[in-house]
């Protein structure tokens, strides 16, 4: 949701949120925490809709959607069944994991997008499950449940708290994960890593798994030790293989070998975080008894989208303060998840390029007679030959290695501060490459 880095549908603004990695910003330099909601008793869960809602559970026994568009939210189902992790699978089926407690089901369930709900499984081998906690899914379809007792009186009819795999055919199997009261759980983008959080009573740990094909896991150990306090709950992926995850003092960015690489805070506990938006950028975290949103430069990773190497355009302006009807033209390197240079060009651009600018209010400014001109040259569907002159539709260069001024195209005031940003738009022309820069700032006088 490129458009909207600038817009606010909370109810409420925090301060921004500096950056607590030495190695550079994973929310946007001018993000701010926003909380959109707060009305709930206890917020967990997050899943990320077809339509871009981000579904989420208050446990008080109800499962709540957000709307980004209306910034509206409002009951999806109620009674929930004491609800608690949720994720969509590649069928886009919603999977949710019902606790105990009043009211609480102890099953995982599976809701249709006609909004049928069916039971997945509810216990194994003929005996309840304790409170299933959270799910991941795989490519394939198989879900992944930890299955805890934190809360509710009914008895117990398992005498561990076991993590487990639902195949689609239904069949339920234990998985020896070490772990004795698992929470969180996570499938790698490249589905060879099951990551569990454990918060059992010798300590609270991260754990990773291998992950065969089949589903099997072997070869636990222990990525991150948290100590007695201060373990993960839910947790999500970035494309490039980041965990982040949910822990008392806000949101913790780790690296896929457990090093703590950045952390966001947040006022509550975080129960669970989802990705969301448009580029799946805005972070969305369950705390305490609210939903909020940040801005991040991570792009989220889902189960069942086709993976993509990151890519990251490095977008450079000779200098921060231009005159008036001075040329403005912006540098691209082309860098890919790893640092490793791609391509460098000098003022140039690779086809199907948007050239994203807002002022600090978050409006577009006009686009100049030229900028008009390109946009009206070009249809969609139409020549796209490397010949043709730089073609401009809603910001959209459509010329490999086209120089671009960028105050030939839109109309800036002088005076004011804008922010430039640079996004492949690759919907028209798939590629392996998913690129996105971070916004740069430059002032006009």
């Amino acid at each position: 949701m490129l458009a909207s880095s600038w817009i606010c549908f909370c109810l409420a603004t925090l301060p921004p949120i500096a950056p607590q990695d030495g190695s550079g910003a994973v929310v946007e330099p001018s993000a701010k925490l926003e909380k959109l909601w707060d009305e709930g008793s206890f917020t967990e869960g997050g899943a990320k809709a077809a339509d871009g809602a981000i579904l989420f559970s208050d446990i008080g026994d109800r499962i709540m959607r957000f709307d980004p568009k209306t910034g509206q939210t409002t009951v999806f189902r109620e009674p929930g069944g004491r609800s608690n992790g949720m994720i969509f699978d590649p069928q886009g089926r919603l999977i949710v994991a019902e606790g105990a407690n009043t009211g609480g089901n102890r099953r995982v369930t599976i809701t249709e997008p006609d909004g049928r709900v069916r039971v997945l499984a509810e216990g194994y081998q003929g005996k309840r499950f304790n409170s299933p906690n959270d799910v991941a899914v795989d490519s394939k379809g198989r879900v992944y449940v930890t299955d805890p007792r934190y809360v509710g009186d009914e008895p117990r009819e398992l005498d561990f708290e076991g993590v487990f795999r639902i195949d689609p055919d239904g069949r339920v199997a234990l998985l020896e994960t070490t772990a004795k009261k698992p929470n969180g759980i996570l499938v790698s983008p490249d589905e060879k890593t099951l990551y569990v959080a454990d918060n059992g009573p010798a300590g609270r740990t991260l754990l990773a798994l291998d992950l065969s094909p089949e589903g099997e896991v072997s070869r636990p150990r222990v990525l991150h030790d948290f100590g007695a306090s201060g373990g993960i709950d839910g947790m999500t992926a970035t494309t490039d293989g980041r965990i982040v995850a949910g822990v008392p003092s806000g949101v913790l960015v780790l690296s896929p070998d457990g090093q703590i690489l950045a952390q966001i805070p947040v006022p509550d506990a975080v129960g669970n975080v989802e990705f969301g938006g448009d580029d799946d950028k805005d972070l969305y975290i369950m705390a305490g008894k609210s939903l909020y949103r940040i801005r991040t430069n991570m792009t989220g990773f889902r189960v069942g989208e086709p993976k993509r190497a990151e890519c990251l355009l490095n977008v450079r302006l000779p200098k921060a303060t231009y005159e008036r009807g001075e040329k403005i033209i912006p540098e691209i390197e082309y860098a890919n998840q790893s640092g490793r240079d791609l391509s460098i060009w000098s003022s140039g651009f690779w086809p199907n390029h948007k050239v994203i600018v807002k002022d600090e209010a978050g409006n577009s400014p006009p686009l100049t007679a030229k900028g008009k001109q390109c946009r009206d040259a070009f249809a969609p569907g139409g020549d796209r030959d490397k010949n043709s002159p730089i073609i401009v539709e809603a910001g959209k260069i459509r010329r490999a290695g086209a120089e671009i001024d960028v105050a030939s195209l839109f109309e800036l005031d002088p005076g004011k501060q804008y922010a430039l940003e640079i996004v492949y738009d690759d919907r028209q022309e798939p590629t392996p490459l998913k690129m996105n820069s971070r916004a740069v700032k430059f002032e006009v006088r």
